[in-house]
């Protein structure tokens, strides 16, 4: 996933075109770092589980608040989520849970296993 992930992203930044300047256009850019940002999370979440690398690291996985798998469309929103500006420091100030778990009606768990 992850190599499909890069060969996507030297594609399309094979293809940036370039301003009168010959600078790269911006908005390329980011719209390459945003399609490479979200294709991370939802890709890696949804192929291994609610995982990504961090989780494997800390042993935690994401569910639904249920409990159950994470569907594609539940890591596609997650993802987008994280693009909310200061979103990484939501924990200090809403009862100790992420906006992309608050909003998306999912959580961080530690599995038995």
């Amino acid at each position: 996933i992850i190599l499909v992930i890069v060969w996507v992203f030297i594609l399309i930044s094979e293809s940036v075109t370039l301003t009168n300047s010959g600078e790269p256009d911006n908005a390329t850019f980011y719209g390459i770092t945003l399609f490479v940002y979200i294709s991370y999370y939802t890709l890696l979440e949804a192929s291994f589980g609610g995982r990504t690398f961090g989780k494997m690291i800390t042993r935690t996985k994401a569910v639904t608040i249920e409990g159950s798998e994470l569907t594609l469309i539940d890591c596609f929103k997650r993802s987008l989520v994280r693009l909310v500006p200061l979103e990484f420091v939501s924990i200090f100030f809403d009862e100790n849970e992420m906006w992309h778990d608050k909003w998306t009606g999912t959580k961080v768990v530690k599995p038995k296993n």
